[in-house]
């Protein structure tokens, strides 16, 4: 076990640890830094809710979490860095302006509101130490979750997760295609700021295919934001077409 020396009780602070089934529900520290390889089983990080940019996976070798629960957890800002995170819970979390691009999460279940948060298939960096080419996405179940801002990157394949059924937020399989559409739609406009506004929406999905999002997860108040009815409709039944 490696625990930073200068640990105050204001701290968390493990590296290079294995630890199962511990209770670490209801802190909230002023810092919080986990990871250099550590492995944590069926530990319990309910209620976590730290006052600084919380780090799960900080060094090089990835951090595992495996049936671990975070539920009520309540973060914002920063990056998860290496954690790989396997059947773990997230229920009722606040989860705001994160960072999940060199992280791996595998049958993981999410509910509460996740705002600005970022999740990606391809690591920011990939060396020897990682030991992977790309971060698996799978399994996940983001139904009971209020997605506002979340993005999916780098070759996610949104088929293999599940999202709310009926709601504001819809899988477009082609995003290339419908954005193509969708783009030469927007240029039949007139010159006025609901077409620079769509167009500053298009070049940011058109972004997530260049890096490798083939599926987009779209949606749909967001693209329809400060458009009139009559042209969001019209942007959102091109997507649709295209959508799950």
């Amino acid at each position: 076990m490696d625990v930073s020396s200068w640990r105050t009780e204001d701290e968390f602070v493990l590296h290079g640890v294995h630890i199962e089934n511990a209770d670490f529900s209801g802190i909230g520290p002023g810092y919080f830094d986990v990871g250099v390889g550590s492995v944590f089983v069926k530990c319990n990080f309910n209620g976590l809710k730290p006052a600084s940019w919380p780090t799960f996976g900080s060094g090089k070798r990835p951090t595992k979490y495996i049936g671990c629960t975070f539920d009520r957890m309540s973060v914002s800002g920063g990056g998860a860095g290496r954690a790989d995170f396997v059947d773990c819970s997230f229920l009722e979390v606040k989860i705001s302006d994160y960072r999940f691009t060199d992280s791996q999460l595998i049958g993981c279940v999410f509910s509460g509101k996740l705002e600005s948060v970022i999740f990606s298939a391809r690591p920011n960096q990939v060396d020897e130490d990682l030991g992977r080419t790309s971060n698996e996405f799978r399994d996940n179940d983001f139904s009971g979750a209020d997605l506002k801002h979340v993005s999916f990157r780098g070759g996610v394949d949104l088929n293999l997760q599940r999202f709310p059924v009926g709601g504001k937020h819809f899988v477009v399989q082609d995003g290339e295609a419908a954005l193509s559409q969708a783009w030469a739609e927007v240029q039949g406009w007139p010159e006025d700021e609901y077409k620079s506004r769509a167009e500053i929406v298009l070049e940011g999905m058109f972004d997530l295919v260049r890096g490798g999002q083939k599926q987009l997860l779209v949606d749909k108040k967001r693209i329809s934001r400060k458009l009139s009815e009559e042209r969001a409709d019209s942007l959102a039944s091109i997507f649709l077409r295209f959508a799950q």
